[in-house]
Order: structure tokens, then sequence, then C-alpha cells
């Protein structure tokens, strides 16, 4: 284990958990993080606050394993998956950008597209999923390219 990160996953473990067990991050001999540890509750909200500049993003990148751990360790159980805070679109439909090159299954889709709240944003749009984007979606809101974003 040369970088500190454990990664477990197994058929037989069906607990999706993240823990951090005093993690700590030096770039540059520069302390970004310091000793963090906690555990994610399977099903529930976990959230990471703090002012600007205090390690929040850090500590997601260590997760990642885009930032070398020096102290402590992370273990992940289960699928992880990271929703940048800067949405990005791709030119084509909305469902293209939605289904990001996947095969297309109407119940999940449907279900995508409730969970991601886009039932409202779809009605609105001309051609529905089938209205097309272009490459920095100018003709979506924030909150729609974010919508989208999330669904994919």
């Amino acid at each position: 284990m040369s970088n500190n990160i454990e990664e477990q996953s197994s058929q037989s473990e069906t607990t999706n958990k993240i823990t951090l067990h005093n993690v700590s991050v030096n770039i540059n001999e520069v302390s970004i993080l310091k000793n963090i540890s906690f555990e994610t509750v399977p099903g529930k909200l976990t959230v990471i606050i703090g002012p600007v500049g205090a390690g929040k993003s850090s500590v997601l990148l260590s997760i990642l394993n885009e930032l070398p751990v020096s102290g402590g360790y992370v273990n992940t159980n289960g699928k992880l998956i990271y929703a940048s805070q800067t949405a990005w679109i791709f030119k084509g439909t909305v469902r293209d950008n939605i289904l990001f090159g996947r095969e297309f299954d109407s119940a999940r889709y449907r279900e995508v597209i409730r969970v991601a709240a886009l039932t409202k944003d779809l009605q609105l749009f001309e051609d529905n999923d089938q209205t097309m984007v272009d490459d920095r979606g100018t003709s979506l809101s924030g909150g729609q390219r974010a919508r989208i974003s999330l669904a994919r």
C-alpha cells in the first residue's frame, strides 16, 4: 500500500461507506489536511462545511485519490460517484448529455429525471429531452446545466 489508500469492494460487502482515519495531506511541505477523521453512514447525507480555504475540496480529492495521503488512511466500500460543482455540457441533445454514451433504459431514465429534478425543465424545453444544446449550454440556465450534469 504505497500511497496509504485502501480500496475495498467485494460482492459480499453490501455496505457503501467512506472512512477517513487521521488523514493528513502535505503538498510541498505545506500541511493541507491534518488528522481528518470521519465515516459516512449508508443512506444518510454527509455534508462537509467550512469557510473558503478550509480544505473541503482537498478532503474530496483525497477520497478520490487525487491528492497523496501522507498520513492516516482512506477506506472506500462500494461505488463512488463525484459530481463536480462546475457543471459541464457537450453539444448534443439533453438526452445525449444525460446518457453520456450509455444505453437508454426507459425506467432508469425516468427515475434519474425525477431524482435530478428535471421533470419540469424537460416540460419547458421545446423538444423535451431531444432539445439540442451547444457545448457551453448557453441556452440553459445554470441550474438546468447543474441538474443535467447531476443526472449524468
